[in-house]
């Protein structure tokens, strides 16, 4: 599929509705930007090809008529994810260089599509729908970036207090602070929110101050417990909840927790293959969630178990309570 300068902003080639989600996301104008900023000779042409890509999709969007418009591309272009997304990565692109080269009527243009994300953020941040989800966090750094981006002086503070207050009560939900898990139920979503949440932390409080939430901290040394607690080995995980069959997670997400103040003796463990650390043999609980860790027998000799017993149904609405998963020396030997 090739994307011209002016874009069919309702084509779906592959009929699929996730291809759909992040073409309006616009999450690929990255790889544009990229190009336009190592590679000195096209960066004017790219530049310009970004210019023309962003105001054909804000036209596009300013004039839709959701009375008129098929109902499943509206429904991806307000896609949360997208709405988010696309918020987030056009700040991104303006503030670089968009901003240089936009007439005063396309700046109104782009002001009328920026005001509409955000409105449409922040209804979605006041609903119920998300409560327990990572896409609420999605949210926020739409809002945020454009708080950063697009408003100044009282309009941006009040933006900024309605984002940070919401990440603050998300935070509160989602994570069980005393335990270190999380609501979503799943291997891979557990060190996914970790990685991100670290991330938004250390962003948030270069930019208002290092008191901001200061327990975030202590809780994820908590999360990265929990999460060495439940690995099979030094990346791989037990099939519960979203999470892939054998599946290993990416470097990106695990290796900031591989270091204090999150490499626990476990970890340690896991990451050299036994000869350093120390293994949690016996049962591991973790009741508010349901969580069940059973380790017995020495390194590569290993019969590991995780059990779920979820007293609540999380987000992504899994029915899986009482599943298990059993490993013997690191391979999968049953499931249910």
């Amino acid at each position: 599929f090739s994307i011209s300068d002016k874009p069919d902003w309702t084509a779906n080639p592959y009929q699929d509705k996730t291809w759909r989600l992040y073409y309006h996301s616009l999450y690929w104008i990255h790889g544009l930007y990229y190009v336009s900023k190592t590679d000195p000779i096209e960066k004017n042409r790219i530049e310009s090809r970004i210019r023309r890509i962003i105001l054909s999709y804000v036209y596009f969007t300013n004039e839709l008529d959701e009375s008129t418009i098929d109902s499943a591309l509206y429904d991806s272009i307000w896609d949360d994810h997208a709405t988010a997304y696309r918020t987030s990565h056009i700040a991104y692109v303006y503030s670089r260089s968009l901003h240089k080269s936009l007439t005063n009527k396309e700046a109104q243009s782009l002001w009328h599509f920026v005001f509409r994300h955000v409105e449409t953020l922040k209804s979605y941040l006041d609903s119920e729908k998300w409560l327990y989800s990572n896409h609420t966090l999605f949210q926020i750094e739409g809002l945020i970036d454009a708080a950063m981006t697009f408003f100044d002086g009282s309009d941006r503070e009040n933006l900024l207090k309605f984002a940070l207050d919401h990440y603050a009560d998300w935070i509160n939900r989602i994570v069980i602070s005393e335990e270190g898990t999380v609501r979503e139920h799943a291997a891979f979503y557990h060190i996914f929110l970790m990685a991100r949440i670290r991330e938004f932390n250390d962003y948030i409080q270069k930019l208002i101050g290092p008191d901001y939430l200061p327990y975030i901290d202590k809780t994820l040394e908590r999360m990265a417990a929990v999460f060495w607690t439940m690995c099979v080995d030094k990346s791989r995980v037990p099939g519960f909840g979203d999470t892939k069959f054998n599946m290993s997670i990416a470097p990106k997400h695990i290796m900031p927790f591989v270091i204090e103040p999150y490499a626990t003796p476990m970890c340690t463990w896991l990451q050299t293959k036994g000869t350093e650390g120390r293994n949690s043999t016996g049962l591991t609980r973790y009741p508010k969630a349901g969580h069940y860790f059973i380790r017995q027998g020495r390194r590569g000799r290993e019969l590991f178990t995780s059990f779920l017993d979820k007293p609540f149904i999380g987000p992504h609405g899994h029915v899986d309570g009482l599943s298990f998963e059993t490993f013997w020396r690191g391979q999968s030997i049953l499931a249910d």
